[in-house]
């Protein structure tokens, strides 16, 4: 009990110290959701809300790292038209995530840094604006426009990815040695 009354005048000058450093609006915060000032980025929406259906508001232009990360209630999410970038993880172990509809600005998509647990991992239907210059969904599945790309496909099971990237390789592998026989040329001249 004595070390915590001397550490309380000690903490309460510590967080006087924070406060003076950190303007209070730098963010936003509404029931549980924090955006950036000025809400251009989502930075957080709780765990803890129990809301199954969320319609990120006009104006956000990032979703933030892991900012839907954990929140097993939310199922499905709409992103305005504002939004170019989601950041690494933004909804990781969103377990009750169904529907994701990306927008067709979106210039930016970020996937986790292991392969299982992805940005949408457990999503059944993420689906891409048809307008999108960047992106395309296919059965839930987003590729890149030219379809070459597999760019998140956690509703695909891993030997169907392993599946998709051996073909991609080939594909290109293909298309290589065409180009090269084509040609007629190598790095060692003209083919006789």
């Amino acid at each position: 009990m004595k070390k915590f009354k001397t550490l309380k005048p000690i903490l309460a000058f510590l967080l006087a110290l924070i406060m003076l450093f950190i303007p209070v609006s730098a963010f936003a915060a509404d029931d549980g959701i924090i955006y950036s000032e000025g809400g251009k980025t989502l930075i957080e929406y709780s765990a803890s809300l129990t809301d199954k259906k969320f319609a990120v508001p006009y104006g956000v232009e990032v979703i933030g790292e892991g900012a839907f990360a954990g929140n097993a209630y939310i199922e499905s999410v709409t992103l305005p038209e504002t939004v170019k970038t989601i950041e690494h993880c933004a909804f990781k172990d969103c377990t009750g995530i169904r529907s994701v509809l990306l927008p067709a600005n979106l210039e930016k998509f970020y996937q986790c840094d292991n392969y299982s647990g992805g940005t949408f991992e457990g999503c059944e239907n993420i689906t891409v604006d048809e307008n999108s210059r960047t992106y395309k969904s296919v059965d839930g599945v987003v590729y890149s426009k030219d379809g070459r790309k597999l760019i998140c496909g956690e509703s695909l099971p891993l030997i169907e990815r392993i599946i998709y990237s051996i073909q991609k390789f080939l594909k290109n592998l293909y298309e290589k040695i065409v180009l090269f026989f084509q040609s007629g040329e190598s790095d060692f001249g003209k083919i006789s």
